[in-house]
């Protein structure tokens, strides 16, 4: 299993509790990508996108 699968499913389990997951304040997006970063495995776009993020800019 690669870490976008694993964490799609995770995702997935946990968007009926927590409706936005990818941009909540302690940004799962982020987890996400900086996991896929250190695997060497490139994020689906929709992840990806978080980098031009207001979100992420305030992570800077």
């Amino acid at each position: 299993m690669t870490v976008n699968e694993a964490l799609r499913r995770l995702a997935d389990e946990l968007s009926e509790e927590i409706p936005d997951l990818l941009t909540a304040p302690l940004s799962f997006g982020l987890l996400w990508l900086d996991l896929c970063r250190l695997a060497g495995e490139e994020p689906p776009a929709d992840v990806a996108a978080l980098i031009e993020s207001p979100v992420a800019a305030a992570a800077d």
